[in-house]
């Protein structure tokens, strides 16, 4: 047989060989190619493990447990918050003494510069409450002064009688009220007060009006 006839029929069984070649590698490759598409998880797959991780672990909430869940945090954050006031209140000497003098005036006004002093006082102020904003700013005002010396104070310090609205009390009180009861507003607390110091002197203890207030 000659070279050309030769090579003439190797090129003829060459492609048979390559497909035969072919065949047999597809043949191997469609095990694996099912294996790696069986042993793939699925999309269903993983969003039915997603919903079952997210049933286990409460997530996603509705919006209305969301709410619910963030409001019970605030509480306890508050709560958290008001710890170290009781533990100042329970560590200082302190109590609500009436003042029935301007020494006595004086001196809590300068105590209650004392942050920790401040702390403990508005912690026995808040128990005090009220049933609104103007309820417990009568009862904290009550227990903090007698109507007696009450009666020689006003909010400005006008017509000879002593500025309350500038001390230290007045402030820690207004901060107790409005915290303690959100719907009071600040001018309502100072109206209210204006006129529970201008009738002093005729409560009970308050010595009675002398003059034109």
């Amino acid at each position: 047989m000659s070279q050309s006839s030769e090579r003439s029929t190797l090129r003829r069984e060459s492609p048979k060989r390559l497909n035969k070649g072919s065949e047999h590698s597809r043949s191997y490759d469609r095990p694996c190619s099912r294996l790696s598409v069986e042993s793939t998880p699925t999309l269903p797959s993983l969003s039915k493990r997603k919903q079952h991780q997210s049933s286990t672990d409460s997530f996603p909430m509705t919006e209305e447990r969301f709410q619910r869940r963030v409001l019970y945090l605030l509480v306890e954050i508050r709560d958290l918050l008001k710890s170290p006031v009781t533990t100042a209140s329970n560590t200082e000497d302190v109590d609500l003494v009436t003042i029935d003098s301007e020494e006595g005036f004086e001196a809590l006004d300068r105590r209650l510069e004392n942050r920790d002093f401040k702390a403990s006082f508005k912690f026995l102020l808040q128990k005090i409450g009220g049933t609104d904003g103007t309820d417990h700013m009568k009862k904290a005002m009550l227990r903090t002064m007698t109507n007696s010396y009450m009666a020689g104070l006003n909010m400005k310090g006008k017509r000879g009688k002593k500025a309350f609205g500038s001390s230290q009390l007045y402030l820690l009180i207004k901060e107790t009220v409005l915290t303690s009861h959100t719907q009071y507003t600040e001018s309502k607390f100072n109206e209210d007060l204006a006129k529970f110091l201008k009738y002093a002197p005729e409560r009970v203890g308050g010595g009675g009006r002398r003059r034109r207030d």
